[in-house]
């Protein structure tokens, strides 16, 4: 008897308890927030900031565009720092000069990586003409590009998917069929340059491309004039479009989309910033980049099979996204730092907790990308087996990084759709 009258007296003590809790006044309890009510004692998560920080948020505008400015623009220098290396060696194929256009390849792709952040967020790289689709979709049909094990085919080998190799009728095929089918972009010009990986991931080679397959003359070799015009046009695309990028980031342009960017209401540019972090951690990172491959052991879905680059290219990614929440760049070629006002600044202002688990989450997801293995395709199918290590782990930090940005839109006054276009 004298447990059931503790239990109730307990059961009493709770009930009181809650019954108080619920008779506080609930309201928003931070004094930065413009519907701050001093009477509230406890917080409903009601806190609307509005305006109120409307001249930190235009120079987080202002310091944004730069930015992207100064990522496009490195990205460009690399790409025709590239180009040169396809022109030179198409011109005069060499064992040494495919060894340099590789390795300006991956140079190019690295610092396009660290624009990846700018995808996703209503910008030019996003709009009609699709030029996220022209610069890195991924992953492609090797069949539509070049030979494959099975034998020669795609746009190398076929006339009648191309009779002129031109920029227009590249651009024209381009993901003209169904899903994969693309004929522009890194990972065209990735296959180019490596060929086929081999199917034994435990090899943990790259494709094994091979010079003299550019040699019209060499005995065995078909189709090496189309093989490379395809590489030597593509690689000319690429600056092209990177081109289109930079001058729309551009302070020098009048009618460009920095001049749309700088005119938006501040909480919808803040909105797009963060809209684009999310997506990329989340969405594209997470979700397609690392879990996919992951959970289904297929080292056809990651980014780069042929080269073997995937591992790394993941943490100038994950660079990208740091690089535009705080708001600093050590750029190669506009200025030797592009620093001012961030988001970052921002959240520490209106919540220092919120900002401090902001910057843990960004720092772990950064530290576990770092850590993963190459060849990622090896990689995966270790990690299978464990059930845990630092691809899972990535994906987590990323995940949870995109949760903190809804908090952060929320405490900003608005919501965010995080999903990846169609």
């Amino acid at each position: 008897m004298a447990i059931r009258l503790s239990n109730i007296c307990l059961f009493s003590t709770l009930i009181l308890a809650l019954a108080f809790e619920s008779c506080r006044e609930k309201g928003c309890t931070d004094p930065s927030a413009i519907n701050y009510d001093p009477k509230a004692e406890r917080d409903d998560r009601s806190c609307n900031y509005g305006e109120k920080y409307e001249s930190e948020k235009h120079e987080i505008m202002e310091n944004h565009a730069n930015i992207a400015y100064a990522l496009y623009t490195d990205a460009l220098i690399e790409a025709i720092a590239f180009d040169t290396a396809v022109h030179q060696f198409v011109k005069d194929p060499s064992g040494d000069g495919l060894s340099a256009a590789q390795l300006a390849w991956r140079n190019a792709h690295f610092a396009y990586m660290r624009c990846y952040v700018l995808r996703f967020s209503n910008g030019p790289i996003d709009d009609e003409r699709h030029l996220d689709r022209l610069i890195d979709a991924w992953p492609i049909r090797e069949e539509f590009v070049d030979q494959t094990p099975k034998g020669f085919s795609g746009i190398v080998n076929d006339p009648s998917l191309i009779k002129k190799l031109s920029k227009d009728s590249l651009v024209a095929i381009n993901e003209h069929y169904d899903g994969g089918y693309i004929s522009t972009g890194f990972h065209v010009l990735e296959y180019l340059l490596w060929s086929f990986d081999t199917a034994d991931v435990a090899q943990a080679t790259p494709g094994l491309r091979e010079y003299y397959e550019f040699i019209p003359s060499y005995p065995g070799t078909k189709n090496a004039t189309r093989r490379a015009a395809m590489l030597r046009i593509c690689a000319d695309l690429l600056v092209d479009h990177l081109t289109i990028l930079q001058n729309e980031w551009s302070e020098v342009g009048i009618e460009n989309y920095r001049t749309d960017f700088l005119a938006l209401d501040v909480n919808e540019a803040l909105r797009n910033i963060l809209m684009g972090i999310g997506t990329l951690a989340k969405s594209e990172l997470a979700d397609r980049a690392l879990l996919l491959p992951l959970n289904q052991v297929n080292p056809d879905l990651e980014m780069s099979p042929f080269s073997d680059n995937t591992s790394i290219e993941l943490g100038y990614a994950v660079e990208g996204i740091e690089i535009v929440y705080n708001g600093i760049y050590e750029s190669k070629n506009v200025a030797s730092l592009v620093a001012g006002k961030s988001i970052h600044e921002l959240i520490v202002t209106m919540d220092s907790g919120l900002e401090e688990l902001v910057q843990e989450t960004l720092d772990d997801a950064r530290s576990s990308a770092d850590t993963i293995p190459s060849p990622f395709d090896w990689y995966i199918t270790q990690e299978a087996v464990k059930g845990n290590g630092p691809v899972r782990e990535t994906a987590d930090h990323l995940m949870k990084l995109e949760d903190l940005m809804y908090e952060v839109a929320d405490r900003n006054g608005f919501g965010l759709v995080t999903k990846l276009p169609n």
